[in-house]
């Protein structure tokens, strides 16, 4: 998935792991599916100051993200986000 399509904060922290990532870079979407489980409990874990328990980051391994006019590929790790926002 070419880099710029993933949303802003989650891409944030995608370069933290891959300094060198650009937003012309690509990453598969295994790889950004580890990224979005570990950025959500990050996310989670400083919200609520607690942590999280591996039941919770697991259960949202099985729920596919749709962006605006994103596809799912089919797998529960898939994600796409599109910076798109449908309007002209």
């Amino acid at each position: 998935m070419v880099a710029e399509l993933i949303r802003p904060s989650l891409l944030e922290f995608v370069k933290k792991g891959m300094p060198g990532l650009d937003s012309k870079g690509f990453i598969c979407f295994d790889d950004l599916g580890e990224f979005r489980k570990d950025y959500v409990k990050e996310v989670l874990q400083d919200e609520i100051g607690e942590r999280i328990t591996s039941g919770v980051v697991d259960s949202l391994r099985s729920v596919s993200f749709n962006g605006v006019n994103g596809i799912c590929g089919g797998d529960s790790q898939t994600i796409l986000y599109s910076t798109d926002s449908g309007a002209s």
